[in-house]
């Protein structure tokens, strides 16, 4: 099986494409078995079925929506649902010619839901009461009075006045800053700056803020007329914009008086809590997205997470899993429940962040992990890397491709925004999972909240659990894992690449409830479009059951092995991240969870060759030690040099990307430039080789530039022999070009600038920007290199080995891992037998 070709059909894959008969057989497969679903993934050929309700199966315990895998009988219009086996009738003149009513359709159409996995349909009569483009923008003013930071506010003031060109014209706008206080701006006076001021250490309810606002409460307001609650304080951009422009240019840095030694004031916990209680006034239930820009830690007020004395350092790795700091679990315990409240209103938090400190980004991970926010770290608003973020994140909520992009890139690689695909992103969305008998729900590890914990959750968007009886409870597994004991997740705001890994195990009794050999699943999501239309996505896949016993090769062939260790990465970053008595904190942990089921699938696989001692792996498993060697290194299993803020951010990543570049997150690529000599007689740079190398340290050559992407940064490495002669040409260009001549120094200019291509279709594609580094050989920098690399030719293995570089790492090579992986194979197997 093609499994990248699978993804591009339905945005599904799948760790095992083969499913067990029984729960033993599963047992015996070691790796969970689990699907990584995109909703919104690019399909070339999606069919989308305009003005046009779903036809659903008419057991009210399953309600599974028609699909190209059911029955269909021709001659009665009736069909066997492929979840439940219900036979089913469409609906009486279902074929009729009538567009006013919304249950026909044509026949083409009905073809189109007959033969395509995959369906979108643009439901009628379904839209919002409220904009679908609603933005709120809340900035902090606690920088210092230095000239530093007022030209860093100066900076982070023009970025905002850039990036809202890229917004429509009916979009909606508020505002709000914060310091010691928390002012929240009026934006319907066209002559007069007000604004609303509230005390940053003083906790507000939703009926305080609502009275001190003027905002009349739900109870009081007339339902015969359409009221505009919060004009105010929100306005359409098209006609407000002068408005918002003035303000934001007139916005002085807080002024209020600190001592010596101490951080400016910042009630971060405080704002937030005026702004769900604000918007859960204006706009309930709806999407909203809430942009946050930060520059340093809250100290002030609910949710600090520091003094404001800067002798009080901030917690550590060992701070967070030892309890030492006295603010972090109850700072975080009050971000989690802000965090909550937003997400089921369908507000998403947007964080962006230009700080060299830590903001508090590990106590406020649920705020971008519940709402499916974005998040932009970087040290300072000045740099590019958070201006074209900046940008970029608005590109991805417009509908029309602005082109007037002014780049400011302080690495000289020319980044091209100028991206002409429209990027598919959806709000207040739900997903919902139906499965044929023989599979159960264990849960769903992403960026979501559990639909079953909303008390009022809209009935539209999904099935009321409550009401299901014994289908849908036998479809979900009492084994909970990541967000589980439900089928229906709410994901308030999903892009193209945001994906969601989904937990099964088998039914134990499905032998006896079902005589298929194939197993169903139907994954429906709805969501808000932006263009304010609610649609309906439905993918329906298929995938075989057999039994483990007669069927092992079958099952080898069908492994999938990226989506498997995609779904081990999660798995391991939700117990990390989200244990209550942080026993898994500890990356000890983690790394014995790995290697003990790695060796227990070398050994139930009997992947070892018993002449050699070697392992001998089948094809679809031939990288997948490789994978789980990287993941041991990777940011989930190695903290050492990384603070909380920086693992929370890419645990935030991990759990929103696809698998491609989830896959680059756990084992980054490296990609060689180079030539066989540097003779100038003999080669004269006018044929360069690019190739894909190997992440070991012998893949480290002095004539060689190495390409390094992490995701999360890009790197660009120059081997000994090419760094001395580009110093030699920046030192002594004339003597240089004397020596080599003009043919040789332009090849050699051309080879160095051999990485920009590669580096500008990743900086197009990716959000949000990496950081860029550039260095050789021996220098600090190459230490994020060194760092990536098996130690191959580490000192404890013998000595020099030609010209390769020799690193001094205790680290296990990959070599090394392996041979310790079979010998523990070996003594498991030697004390079973």
């Amino acid at each position: 099986m093609n499994f990248q070709e699978a993804e591009d059909l339905d945005g599904v894959r799948f760790s095992w494409n083969t499913f067990p008969t029984n729960t033993f057989d599963a047992s015996n497969l070691v790796l969970p078995i689990g699907s990584l679903y995109t909703p919104l993934f690019k399909k070339k050929d999606l069919n989308i079925i305009d003005n046009q309700n779903p036809i659903v199966c008419s057991n009210s315990n399953c309600q599974s929506i028609l699909n190209k895998y059911t029955h269909f009988d021709h001659n009665s219009l009736s069909w066997i649902c492929s979840i439940c086996l219900s036979r089913n009738f469409l609906p009486k003149n279902y074929f009729a010619n009538s567009s006013a009513d919304n249950n026909n359709i044509n026949l083409n159409d009905f073809d189109q839901i007959l033969t395509s996995s995959t369906i979108e349909y643009k439901l009628p009569n379904k839209t919002s009461k409220f904009p679908s483009n609603i933005y709120l923008f809340a900035i902090d003013l606690a920088l210092n009075a230095d000239q530093n930071d007022l030209e860093e506010f100066e900076s982070l003031k023009s970025s905002i006045l850039s990036s809202i060109n890229y917004l429509s014209e009916d979009s909606i706008i508020g505002l709000i800053t914060f310091g010691k206080n928390i002012n929240i701006y009026q934006l319907s006076d066209l002559n007069i700056i007000k604004n609303f001021s509230f005390n940053g250490d003083k906790f507000y309810s939703k009926s305080q803020i609502q009275e001190k606002l003027g905002i009349l409460p739900e109870d009081l307001r007339s339902h015969s007329k359409k009221y505009n609650i919060g004009s105010n304080y929100f306005q359409k951009i098209s006609t407000y914009n002068f408005v918002f422009e003035k303000i934001i240019n007139n916005l002085k840095l807080d002024v209020w008086p600190i001592k010596k030694n101490e951080r400016k004031l910042r009630s971060t916990g405080n704002c937030l809590n005026i702004i769900k209680n604000l918007l859960i006034s204006c706009f309930p239930q709806t999407n909203v997205q809430i942009l946050l820009f930060l520059s340093g830690p809250a100290d002030y007020g609910l949710g600090k997470i520091t003094t404001p004395n800067r002798k009080d350092t901030l917690r550590s790795n060992n701070d967070i899993i030892n309890g030492n700091k006295n603010f972090h679990k109850e700072s975080k315990t009050f971000y989690n429940n802000i965090a909550k409240e937003i997400a089921y209103q369908g507000y998403t938090l947007n964080l962006f962040i230009g700080s060299y400190d830590q903001i508090g980004l590990f106590e406020m991970s649920k705020l971008l992990n519940l709402t499916s926010g974005s998040c932009i770290f970087s040290d300072s608003f000045k740099t590019s890397i958070f201006k074209n973020s900046l940008i970029k994140f608005f590109e991805s909520h417009s509908l029309i491709n602005n082109n007037n992009n002014d780049n400011d890139n302080d690495n000289d690689i020319d980044i091209d925004n100028n991206n002409n695909e429209i990027t598919n992103i959806g709000f207040n969305g739900s997903l919902q999972i139906k499965t044929s008998v023989p599979l159960k729900i264990n849960g769903l590890i992403g960026n979501a909240i559990s639909l079953n914990s909303m008390e009022n959750s809209n009935p539209n968007l999904r099935v009321d659990l409550s009401k299901k009886k014994n289908f849908s409870n036998s479809n979900i597994s009492d084994l909970e894992i990541g967000i589980g004991k439900t089928n229906s997740w709410k994901l308030c705001n999903v892009s193209s690449s945001s994906t969601y890994a989904i937990y099964f195990e088998i039914n134990k009794d499905a032998l006896t409830q079902t005589r298929t050999q194939m197993v169903y699943i139907q994954y429906t999501f709805h969501y808000q479009h932006l263009d304010g239309q609610y649609r309906l996505r439905v993918t329906t896949i298929q995938r075989p059951i057999y039994k483990l016993s007669t069927y092992k090769n079958f099952f080898l062939e069908n492994f999938d092995e990226e989506a498997a260790v995609i779904l081990i990465s999660r798995l391991i970053s939700f117990k990390k991240f989200n244990s209550k008595n942080n026993d898994f904190e500890k990356n000890e942990n983690g790394i014995k969870y790995i290697d003990e089921m790695l060796i227990d699938l070398i050994r139930k696989f009997n992947f070892i060759d018993i002449n050699t001692n070697t392992l001998l792996l089948p094809g679809t498993f031939l990288s997948f030690p490789g994978f789980t060697y990287n993941l041991r290194r990777s940011f989930l299993l190695n903290s050492f040099n990384y603070s909380p803020d920086e693992l929370t951010y890419y645990n935030h990543l991990l759990l929103s990307e696809n698998v491609d570049n989830s896959l680059v997150m756990i084992q980054p690529v490296l990609l060689s430039y180079g030539q066989d000599t540097l003779d100038k007689d003999q080669n004269n740079f006018d044929n360069i080789k690019t190739e894909a190398v190997l992440l070991d340290s012998l893949s480290i050559k002095s004539n060689r530039i190495l390409f390094l992407d992490t995701f999360f940064e890009i790197l660009v490495f120059h081997g000994a022999n090419i760094a001395a002669l580009n110093s030699y040409l920046q030192r002594e260009p004339d003597k240089f070009l004397e020596k080599y001549g003009n043919q040789f120094k332009e090849n050699f200019d051309k080879f160095l600038k051999s990485p920009n291509e590669d580096i500008k279709d990743i900086l197009v594609e990716r959000f949000p920007l990496p950081r860029f580094i550039s260095c050789k050989e021996g220098d600090s920098q190459s230490r994020f290199l060194i760092s990536k690399l098996s130690p191959t030719n580490a000192y404890k293995d013998g000595g020099f080995r030609g010209e390769e570089v020799h690193l001094l790492t205790d680290d296990l090579s990959l070599q090394s891992y392996f041979a310790i992986l079979v010998e523990k194979a070996l003594t498991n197997d030697s004390k079973k037998s």
